[in-house]
């Protein structure tokens, strides 16, 4: 009796360790994040003269520095070991200018998969290191003063390298803040990149 009630009480600890350990090291987690975006790249115009739109000194374009927003609709992350893993994401944004009552939209959707190297700075702060490539769907939208609206498409390549900031403050919940630079290969001169920042929350499994 006694050796089985001692037995008992080591599978109950061992237990409960194990418990304890499985759930501090959540090995992946999913979650949803937006901020501002930057865009860094070539100066995006009205280009639809093929679609006999005239150009004007007063016509808006998106250059340098244009602030836009980006929103990251599924943001997951997987580790395979403490510092190895996958991370995907899906996301979307837009830069808008205008003037004299013109309008340009550009707008881009991507999805992107990479490796991702994670350092414990804490017991409850990861700092994340990743490199994506993926898909993107660009669109470029010109409204004129007439309310005539024109736009064109294309999808591209590219590839993405960031940090991500978790701060795990709850066991089921995590505050992420992400800082990420976006580069397309565009088959032109032009260059389509970005820097976009943004904040959130994940859930941890």
């Amino acid at each position: 009796m006694k050796k089985c009630l001692l037995l008992s009480f080591v599978l109950i600890i061992s237990f409960q360790s194990f418990s304890q350990e499985a759930f501090q090291f959540k090995k992946g987690f999913i979650g949803i994040s937006l901020g501002p975006s930057f865009y860094t790249g070539t100066a995006l115009v009205n280009n639809f003269q093929n679609q006999g739109v005239p150009t004007s000194q007063t016509d808006p374009e998106i250059s340098k520095g244009q602030i836009g927003f980006n929103i990251n609709l599924l943001d997951i992350g997987y580790s395979f070991t403490e510092n190895w893993g996958v991370v995907f994401k899906l996301q979307g944004g837009s830069q808008v200018s205008r003037s004299s009552g013109k309008v340009l939209k550009s707008t881009f959707g991507t999805f992107m998969i990479g490796p991702m190297y994670s350092v414990k700075i804490q017991e409850d702060l990861v700092l994340d290191m990743k490199i994506k490539g993926g898909r993107f769907f660009n669109v470029l939208t010109f409204n004129d003063e007439f309310g005539s609206s024109f736009s064109n498409s294309n999808f591209n390549f590219g590839m993405e390298a960031g940090v991500s900031l978790r701060y795990h403050f709850d066991q089921q919940f995590s505050w992420i803040n992400n800082l990420d630079f976006q580069n397309q290969f565009e088959g032109n001169n032009e260059n389509i990149n970005r820097l976009n920042i943004s904040t959130g929350i994940a859930f941890r499994f």
